[in-house]
């Protein structure tokens, strides 16, 4: 029904990516505690003829091509878990530090109840984040994603899982795993970062850096 909708196969909205890596910012190895970054570059391969397909959708609804362009939107999920490798099953279990769930403002609103339901889930199953992302440009076939994210407390060999989900449409899901070696922090030793001097410096009292405009 979605490639006579859209005009074929090359039309159906789906992803690619083209790469997709874990790491610490300006680090060569991850460690405990970490604020991590997942990187991908995304490719919307139906861009060019799914915008065809609705502009002569809109063409025949008697609306406006160039209204029909400035109101598209397309929400996309990137889903992100962990699961750890290197010991026994119990180890994903509850047994992970769950501190942070009473500390984010995320799960502020919760009751108790849905808190400890949440703690006691198994760590492979454990939302590590939820990153929502809008595609508001049609013609826009390639964009990059970044989402930050704190690594497991517990040092070891981790499988991330991440699954990338539309809201739009049925059948565009995909689900891409990575595995990586979390090094326990005290173990690493790691230069000291140079203090940015431009970030330190400050502007006259009363007035404002000019910010830069693309």
């Amino acid at each position: 029904q979605m490639e006579k909708t859209f005009g074929g196969t090359k039309g159906v909205p789906r992803i690619i990516i083209s790469s997709l890596e874990i790491s610490t910012p300006d680090e060569k190895e991850i460690a405990t505690g970490d604020n991590c970054a997942l990187e991908l570059e995304m490719h919307r391969v139906h861009g060019e003829n799914f915008m065809k397909q609705k502009i002569e959708m809109a063409v025949k609804q008697g609306i406006p091509p160039q209204v029909a362009l400035q109101t598209f939107r397309e929400g996309w999920w990137i889903l992100l878990r962990c699961e750890k490798l290197d010991e026994s099953s119990d180890d994903n279990d509850n047994d992970e530090n769950t501190d942070f769930i009473d500390k984010n403002i995320i799960f502020a609103n919760l009751s108790s109840e849905m808190k400890d339901k949440f703690k006691q889930e198994k760590g492979g199953n454990r939302l590590v984040n939820a990153w929502p992302f809008m595609v508001s440009n049609m013609k826009q076939n390639v964009g990059k994603v970044k989402v930050r994210f704190m690594v497991p407390n517990k040092p070891g060999k981790y499988k991330f899982y991440i699954d990338i989900k539309s809201q739009e449409y049925l059948g565009c899901d995909q689900t891409f795993t990575l595995e990586k070696d979390v090094l326990d922090k005290d173990t690493v030793v790691r230069a000291e970062k140079k203090e940015d001097q431009e970030a330190n410096t400050e502007s006259p009292e009363g007035e404002e850096e000019p910010k830069k405009t693309k």
